[in-house]
């Protein structure tokens, strides 16, 4: 199951809140209240250190994440999935 999830990186300050796709096809949204819709099921999502924790109906998945203002780099397996934001990226905070 692939699921994301966070808010900030350090060393970018850059947020995964925020619409993401795939090739140019919707994806992934992201909001900062917690929740966020994965391919069109609902999810909530939480970020810990560089580890997206994506759950729904109580199971959780934990995915590897590196994130820029424009790029979201998901690590499933062997192959990482890079993501590109959709409008712009959400003011950052210090």
């Amino acid at each position: 199951m692939m699921l994301l999830s966070a808010l900030f990186v350090a060393g970018y300050g850059a947020s995964v809140v925020g619409s993401w796709s795939a090739m140019g096809i919707p994806l992934a949204t992201f909001d900062k209240n917690g929740t966020c819709v994965l391919a069109g099921d609902p999810r909530t999502w939480v970020a810990k250190n560089d580890v997206l924790v994506i759950t729904i109906d109580g199971e959780s998945d934990e995915i590897p994440f590196a994130v820029t203002p424009t790029t979201l780099t998901l690590v499933q397996g062997d192959a990482p999935v890079v993501l590109a934001r959709i409008g712009a990226a959400p003011p950052t905070t210090p």
